[in-house]
């Protein structure tokens, strides 16, 4: 009975969290805003000190946001430290326990000694769009790594939806300025038109005041 209990209450914990970080990541928010306001929630829902999340764009994982961070790689490549490996693998880390003598191993959370570390792969479908990581000075339980693997893919989704509208707008931005291009051009053709057709009347009057002083 305590078992299904205890199911049940880590259920509706999970359910709760997904739906208020579905509600805190709703709207046309930028990357940045996104980014912030994601891991912000999952920090403070997994008890976690200190959090970071990246987004690979180009091959490079670049940093987004962070909570209470010190010193973490702006960019990190694929396979470069905890973050880079999660990516690379394409597979959640879990590190607990970690000695003070194992704390050489590089982390996106820089220089505090956490003794538990969560990283995780943001997907969308078949794509690695980032990764979180997450460290505490406490262990975690077994439904916090379940729940960052269910918040990852919605992460994800969040996170492909406002690269697409952020390519949109620089497309709308590009096609805008390409018709303000045009149109300078149009206006200037236009006024040199106006030039020449002016100058051609200039023309046309001189050889007419030419025209009849050689009949006088």
């Amino acid at each position: 009975l305590e078992d299904s209990f205890n199911r049940l209450s880590d259920n509706e914990w999970m359910q709760t969290g997904l739906s208020h970080l579905n509600n805190r990541m709703i709207g046309e928010k930028n990357l940045q805003m996104l980014a912030k306001d994601a891991l912000e929630f999952v920090a403070h829902y997994t008890g976690s000190q200190v959090g970071a999340l990246y987004l690979l764009e180009n091959n490079i994982l670049s940093l987004q946001s962070g909570v209470a961070l010190t010193g973490a790689p702006q960019t990190i490549a694929p396979g470069e430290g905890l973050a880079g490996q999660a990516v690379l693998d394409r597979k959640e880390i879990w590190l607990q326990e970690i000695a003070d003598e194992q704390i050489t191993v590089s982390h996106a959370t820089g220089d505090l000694r956490p003794q538990h570390i969560l990283v995780m792969p943001l997907r969308h479908e078949d794509q690695v769009k980032g990764v979180i990581e997450l460290a505490s000075v406490y262990p975690y339980q077994e439904k916090m790594l379940h729940f960052l693997k269910n918040v990852s893919e919605n992460i994800g989704i969040a996170v492909n939806r406002a690269q697409n509208r952020q390519r949109i707008q620089e497309l709308l931005e590009e096609t805008q300025t390409q018709a303000e291009e045009l149109q300078t051009q149009h206006s200037e053709l236009e006024n040199l038109n106006t030039e020449l057709e002016a100058h051609a009347q200039k023309l046309q009057a001189s050889e007419e005041e030419l025209r009849m002083q050689q009949e006088e």
